[in-house]
């Protein structure tokens, strides 16, 4: 697994991966403050604990990216795909899932606040202990999905 080795996104941000040192610029461009990882492919990163707030993940692969305990309110995550997201923990206050494809996904304890979930697929999420206040699922697709303890939808249990 790739792992990130600052806790700060900055321009000097730079990854682990295989050995080596690469600067974030080999995955994702920087529009400003914000990160543009457009159309890229994120798989097996740690991006653990970082703020990304507003990050454009549209269309990015992220299968075994590890996410949990990030900073990405108001992060694009539509048409996204990928298996065992890692997200649990994560801030996703209004948060774009519109049409992403996330499945086994592990949202467990974060923070789905006001966050565009429609017609997202997420097939076997973990969902528990996560906060769905006012987060639109419509035609989302919660097949096997754990939504135990979760608020602020009537599916919680």
């Amino acid at each position: 697994m790739r792992t990130l080795t600052a806790a700060l996104l900055t321009a000097a941000l730079t990854l682990t991966a295989c050995g080596g040192t690469a600067d974030l610029a080999e995955y994702c461009a920087r529009d400003g403050g914000t990160w543009n990882c457009e159309n890229g492919d994120l798989s097996g990163l740690n991006l653990s604990g970082l703020s990304l707030q507003g990050a454009n993940l549209y269309y990015t692969t992220l299968s075994g990216t590890d996410l949990s305990g990030a900073n990405l309110d108001g992060a694009n995550f539509q048409r996204a795909f990928g298996t065992d997201v890692d997200l649990s923990g994560a801030d996703l206050v209004f948060a774009s899932f519109l049409n992403a494809q996330l499945f086994d996904a592990d949202l467990s304890g974060a923070n789905l606040t006001r966050a565009d979930l429609r017609s997202a697929n997420l097939t076997r999420a973990d969902l528990s202990g996560a906060n769905l206040t006012d987060a639109n699922l419509t035609g989302a697709n919660l097949s096997g999905a754990n939504l135990t303890g979760c608020t602020g939808d009537p599916r919680c249990k």
